[in-house]
C-alpha cells in the first residue's frame, strides 16, 4: 500500500484483483468502503477516516471476497494512473479517446469498445486509396450502425 494515496481526492481509486480467478476491477473509495463493510469491517463507523481505511487495507485483502467468483482473498492496491481515468487514453487501434467509463470497468483496456467489438485482434484496416488507418464510426440516427472510414480521405 502506497503512503502517498490521497483519500480525499475524488479521483482516488483502487484495483481489486482476485487471487483465485484473476478477475480485476477498479473501484472508487466509496465502493471500497462498501466492500469492507460487506466483509464485516467498518460496521460501526459511518464515515471512516482515511487513516482507518489505510490501516485496514493490509488485513482486508484476506476478508474481502471477489465480486465474480465469490472467493475470499483479493489484493487491494491503489490505482496509480488516475490521470488516464479523467482524460481517457487513446485507443491503440483507431486513436480515438477511450471513455473514462470504459476505463473504470476495464482499467487495462487498450482499445475502445468499437474496436473491441469490430474484431478484437490486432487486425487493422487500411484505406485502399491512401493507405491511412481506417477508424470505426457510428451513425447517430435510429439503430446504431458501424462503418470503417478513412481518417484522411473520409
Amino acid at each position: 500500500m502506497s503512503n502517498h494515496v490521497d483519500f480525499q481526492s475524488p479521483r482516488c481509486r483502487f484495483r481489486i484483483e482476485c487471487r483465485a480467478c484473476q478477475d480485476s476491477v477498479a473501484v472508487t473509495l466509496a465502493e471500497l468502503v462498501s466492500r469492507l463493510r460487506d466483509a464485516g469491517m467498518l460496521l460501526r463507523d459511518k464515515e471512516p477516516a482515511p487513516e482507518m481505511i489505510a490501516a485496514l487495507l493490509p488485513t482486508a485483502s484476506d476478508k474481502v471476497s471477489c465480486g465474480s467468483c465469490g472467493a475470499a482473498g483479493v489484493s487491494i492496491t491503489p490505482y496509480e494512473q488516475m490521470d488516464e481515468w479523467e482524460d481517457g487514453r487513446s485507443c491503440q487501434r483507431c486513436g480515438a479517446t477511450i471513455p473514462p467509463e470504459r476505463l473504470e470497468i476495464f482499467p487495462d483496456s487498450q482499445t475502445c469498445a468499437q474496436c473491441e467489438s469490430a474484431g478484437g485482434g490486432d487486425e487493422r484496416e487500411f484505406c485502399p486509396r491512401c493507405g491511412d488507418l481506417m477508424v470505426m464510426k457510428t451513425s447517430s440516427r435510429g439503430v446504431t450502425r458501424y462503418a470503417l472510414v478513412c481518417r484522411a480521405c473520409g
